[in-house]
């Protein structure tokens, strides 16, 4: 009996090796995965700012949704796949495309109205609401951290919602206070996505791409019913003239939007939604550099929203 509990011991322990080994995989691919679609976000959001000099905001949602149909699609062509998941999937998957699609709209009207920094720095208040939503749909763990950084997140958008700028900007608060609350409702809706992308990711091996289909399905789908109403509104006016520039900042949107919602559904399949979001929050930071490099504007109170952010 003594060889086979030694034995036994012994299989144990390589099991918990085994598994402490895929477990350290399993986070590395995830926090790599997150990282890697905070930066392809952030890109693709200074690319809308680049796009929208030339297009108005309709026809930058248009190209975007179209090449994103058109890309996605191509993949599972080659592949020679079906790009609808498993039946018992779809309703949950149709869910994540509704979400999806809210949350990207709400996100580029608030690009349209704000600085890209300023946009993406509200933006990454989802990170509370995902914490929050985790908890009550997927039974997540709520700590007394979490907490903390709802309420440092709520803080750093009040001070990006009520910086004030010259006295004639005045007139453009109420604008802004709008398009902030606007970004707010995405970021709510992009939780959702978050939640249930965990819920599917976690519990199947659905490929990726399966969800960013539905995601552009229902983009399309909502275009088509929405372009009519839009059609004489301020998302729909031409803001001069295009140029090459503009052409490929939409074709790098539509490529980078691709990318980071890739990035994103692999890695909250391998780690929890809280530190999953809070690693795409990374976001902000690149967002930053990125619009000072390009506007060379850097706002000292949106800065330390944003910071104050991050710091949840």
């Amino acid at each position: 009996s003594s060889p086979a509990l030694i034995v036994m011991f012994q299989t144990m322990s390589d099991h918990s090796t085994n598994q402490h080994h895929i477990d350290a995989s399993d986070r590395f691919v995830g926090v790599w995965a997150c990282l890697s679609s905070a930066l392809s976000y952030a890109l693709a959001a200074l690319l809308v700012k680049i796009a929208r000099e030339g297009f108005s905001t309709l026809a930058v949602l248009w190209a975007r949704g179209l090449l994103h149909t058109a890309i996605v699609g191509l993949i599972f062509v080659y592949r020679k796949e079906s790009p609808w998941g498993p039946k018992e999937l779809r309703l949950w998957l149709v869910l994540r495309g509704v979400l999806g699609v809210a949350g990207v709209a709400c996100y580029f009207v608030g690009i349209a109205m704000l600085p890209i920094a300023e946009s993406i720095t509200i933006f990454s208040s989802k990170i509370a609401f995902s914490v929050l939503l985790g908890a009550c749909f997927l039974g997540e763990k709520l700590r007394a951290v979490h907490y903390a950084a709802i309420i440092l997140a709520g803080a750093g958008c009040m001070l990006v919602a009520q910086e004030k700028g010259n006295r004639s900007e005045d007139h453009l608060q109420s604008a802004k206070a709008l398009a902030v609350i606007v970004v707010l409702c995405g970021a709510v809706f992009a939780a959702g996505v978050d939640v249930v992308l965990r819920y599917i990711m976690k519990r199947t091996s659905l490929r990726a791409e399966v969800g960013v289909w539905y995601f552009c399905i229902v983009d399309v789908v909502v275009l088509l019913l929405a372009s009519g109403f839009l059609r004489n509104t301020f998302l729909a006016s031409q803001p001069g003239p295009y140029s090459v520039k503009h052409m490929l900042a939409l074709l790098g949107v539509a490529l980078f939007s691709v990318a980071g919602q890739h990035f994103m559904t692999v890695g909250l399949r391998h780690i929890p939604i809280a530190l999953s979001v809070l690693l795409i929050q990374t976001e902000t930071v690149h967002a930053f550099w990125l619009q000072a490099v390009v506007y060379h504007e850097v706002r000292a109170v949106s800065a330390l929203g944003a910071l104050l952010i991050a710091s949840g």
